[in-house]
């Protein structure tokens, strides 16, 4: 049964060499085939407040550097 998600963010909407968060009723994807984490709503929501309270770091903004990492053209 396929199902669409009720939500689709990706870091750099202009390509399709970015990572995408994908938001179902029962769980929520992040990444892109072959990596792709599956988290579920519960895992998503400790995450989400990590994220809030600035308990997680990400990549520093560099300029020139692409925001997600990955390296493609549109975000270099």
């Amino acid at each position: 049964m396929s199902q669409e998600p009720m939500v689709r963010f990706s870091l750099c909407p202009d390509c399709g060499h970015c990572p995408e968060v994908r938001v179902y009723p029962d769980r929520v994807e992040i990444g892109e085939e072959p990596r792709i984490a599956v988290l579920s709503r519960e895992q998503w929501g400790v995450l989400v407040e990590a994220v809030r309270q600035g308990n997680l770091e990400g990549p520093s903004a560099q300029k020139g550097t692409c925001p997600c990492g990955c390296g493609c053209p549109c975000c270099g």
